[in-house]
């Protein structure tokens, strides 16, 4: 019996803890993303693309925002699933259309 209760008490706390462990995984990678060195407009458009589509592109992104307006930003899409953005390297596609892609020829 007392097996029984420790195999639900453990269940229980993992089942607590994940959301808390889910969280410290997205904004670390939000970090870590952030913290890399390099501009991501750089490696999109290049080095030599004119400043003004630069700028236009940072606003696009929301890259002109402060940091913890971005992470919020990000942080809300997330949970609401409700946009992952366009992928920046399969010509504009939404990531949701990729995600979709992948899973269905896995599971097809």
């Amino acid at each position: 019996m007392s097996r029984s209760i420790a195999l639900r008490y453990y269940v229980l706390s993992r089942l607590l803890l994940a959301p808390l462990m889910i969280w410290t995984i997205t904004t670390l990678v939000f970090l870590l993303l952030r913290a890399t060195p390099g501009d991501p407009v750089d490696v999109v458009l290049g080095a030599r693309a004119p400043d003004s589509a630069k700028e236009a592109m940072r606003e696009r992104l929301g890259l002109d925002a402060p940091l913890w307006l971005q992470y919020l930003r990000y942080m809300g899409t997330l949970v609401r699933l409700s946009d992952l953005g366009t992928s920046l390297t399969s010509q504009g596609q939404s990531v949701w259309h990729i995600i979709q892609q992948f899973f269905q020829l896995r599971w097809s």
